[in-house]
């Protein structure tokens, strides 16, 4: 989830998908928490710190849960190594936020807008301005949306710009030769290919919706059909040896939990374990033993 590190060698970061700010020495040693996360509101992590000029007070994003458990950005806070200073809300809609030369640039919207503020009070002043459009935005796993920028305090700007994401699925034999493509071009990820090379387990987040799903190709001919329809993000399809079973991995409510479904779809997905250390689960490979 990134981290900040400020000239007396503290290391701000989060340890996991589903946790408040940590706080280390560079020279090692323990890790204390330094935020709070407020589950009464359905909050569930806090990540993308950045340092303030005085070294003490930092910027976090607040990410919270919304309907079908995707992630959902509460706003960007100003918060203190402190003890006992509370955490305040600057930036309501905001998903990354950086100091410098006496303004506060943000993210919101697709924009990268910049703010006169006070930073021994915390405060924003005047009117924030537009200074970049169609800025690129990302959906970071378990970290919600959010885009890429670096603002320095001598005024320069590097930004990252909005561009569709859409690739072309198409079958190739070990020649070279291209076969077919399968389906439309769209927002792919996570190729699979089943052990018997003949049919494709693939994520893809359709245009009408912003929740990754996964499909499944039978073959080259083969429109593709949906496998999964539960809310969460869907992505890592797995094969099992035998080929009738998916293994993959659901975000939802702020945590990533593996599930596995039978290759025909006839049935839903049954959970796989829990996740005990609460880091996520993310298959990679399936053994010929199980």
């Amino acid at each position: 989830r990134t981290g900040a590190w400020n000239s007396s060698g503290v290391i701000l970061f989060a340890p996991g998908p589903s946790s408040a700010l940590y706080r280390v020495q560079d020279s090692g040693g323990e890790s204390i928490q330094v935020t709070q996360l407020n589950a009464a509101d359905g909050e569930v992590q806090h990540a993308y710190p950045s340092f303030l000029p005085d070294g003490q007070h930092f910027f976090y994003l607040g990410l919270g849960t919304k309907a079908g458990g995707a992630l959902d950005s509460r706003g960007v806070y100003v918060a203190s190594l402190i003890a006992g200073e509370p955490a305040k809300l600057l930036l309501p809609g905001a998903t990354l936020a950086r100091y410098a030369g006496g303004r506060v640039v943000y993210l919101q919207g697709g924009r990268l807008w910049a703010q006169p503020s006070d930073p021994a009070r915390r405060e924003l002043r005047g009117v924030a301005v537009s200074i970049a459009e169609q800025v690129g935005l990302f959906t970071a796993g378990v970290t919600g949306v959010t885009g890429s920028f670096s603002a320095s305090e001598g005024g320069v700007l590097a930004y990252e710009t909005d561009s569709p994401t859409r690739s072309q699925l198409t079958w190739f034999d070990r020649t070279g030769r291209r076969i077919a493509a399968l389906g439309a071009p769209g927002d792919y990820g996570d190729v699979a290919l089943s052990p018997d090379g003949t049919r494709l387990a693939v994520s893809l987040v359709p245009p009408e919706s912003s929740t990754r799903d996964l499909w499944i190709f039978d073959g080259p001919a083969d429109s593709g059909q949906r496998f999964t329809f539960e809310s969460g993000d869907k992505f890592a399809p797995v094969w099992s040896p035998e080929g009738t079973r998916v293994l993959f991995s659901v975000l939802a409510n702020g945590s990533v939990r593996l599930f596995v479904k039978n290759a025909d779809g006839v049935e839903g997905p049954r959970p796989l374990g829990a996740d005990e250390l609460g880091l996520g689960g993310f298959a990679t490979d399936w053994s010929g033993d199980v």
